[in-house]
């Protein structure tokens, strides 16, 4: 349950942040067709794509980047390891070179499966272990898009950033024996081991860790549904009427379409004719009778 709980609770993150960038409904579809295999595939490579691609996004605001490009590319850089096994993803020691040379086809995977649709995005996941001290792929493809120079050094920029994140988000959530000991690191053992593997980024890292981008976790408890009954009942009499509960049911109804879901109609627009924000409202005020009786 819990698993299921952080998975949702990221899914939720990434689609408020997919809409705050006003990205349309078809787009975002498109993302997450390119993502959802590792959700069938491995649930831990599911959830770091989605945390590294809003921390690029925040690390790209943060710079004055492009944040949507640095989203997409974050969230898609692991998109090849659909095609890694899934025993393998989920090993947390004994890597064998065989292990890591498998391991290490998951970036050109990942070029090979965005080209033709995000072929920005292409080149910046390509690149995304570019920067490590045993980087990979050794050698780069030809472009198959004639950049400008400005873009190819977005591209560069934004790859960096990308490697950043998947690099930190790693050291922060993973327990194996990748960094050391088996043990999950503590704040300041991670932040040793990030500084020391981006020597080129110090500044940079240290001005994330100022602004409170890297090093703060989210300790609240995933909220499960007895804490989220338990609170909404909190100074609230025992005895409810059945108006009151009509007024609640009505009220959540027609505030309902305010958070962003994809695929759903919302304030932002309808998903379909046939699904306008009116008949929303319409049926909210309707419903409050039905829950009375």
């Amino acid at each position: 349950m819990e698993e299921h709980n952080n998975a949702s609770a990221l899914e939720q993150k990434l689609s408020r942040r997919l809409g705050v960038l006003d990205i349309p409904p078809e787009e975002q579809d498109s993302v997450l067709a390119f993502l959802n295999p590792l959700k069938l595939k491995d649930k831990g490579t599911y959830k770091h794509s989605i945390r590294v691609g809003i921390l690029s996004a925040e690390i790209a605001r943060f710079m004055h980047l492009d944040e949507k490009a640095a989203l997409y590319a974050g969230t898609l850089h692991d998109s090849g390891k659909a095609l890694i096994r899934p025993e393998l993803l989920q090993k947390t020691e004994g890597f064998t070179e065989s292990d890591m040379e498998e391991m290490r086809q998951h970036a050109m995977y990942s070029y090979q499966l965005l080209r033709g649709k995000f072929e920005f995005s292409a080149e910046v996941v390509l690149r995304h272990h570019y920067w490590q001290e045993n980087k990979y792929p050794s050698k780069l493809p030809e472009q198959h898009v004639n950049f400008s120079n400005g873009t190819k050094l977005s591209i560069e920029m934004l790859s960096r950033i990308v490697s950043l994140a998947d690099f930190y988000d790693a050291v922060t959530t993973r327990v194996n024996e990748k960094f050391g000991d088996k043990q999950r690191l503590s704040r300041e053992q991670a932040k040793t081991i990030i500084l020391a593997k981006n020597p080129d980024q110090r500044r940079l890292i240290e001005d994330l860790y100022d602004n409170q981008i890297f090093g703060v976790e989210d300790e609240s408890p995933t909220p499960t549904q007895e804490s989220i009954h338990a609170q909404s009942l909190a100074g609230e009499p025992l005895m409810r009427t059945p108006q009151s509960i009509g007024r609640y049911v009505t009220l959540a109804c027609t505030l309902e379409p305010l958070t962003d879901k994809i695929g759903c109609t919302r304030r932002g627009g309808d998903c379909s004719r046939h699904l306008p924000l009116e008949y929303f409202a319409v049926a909210a005020r309707n419903i409050e009778d039905s829950f009375v009786d």
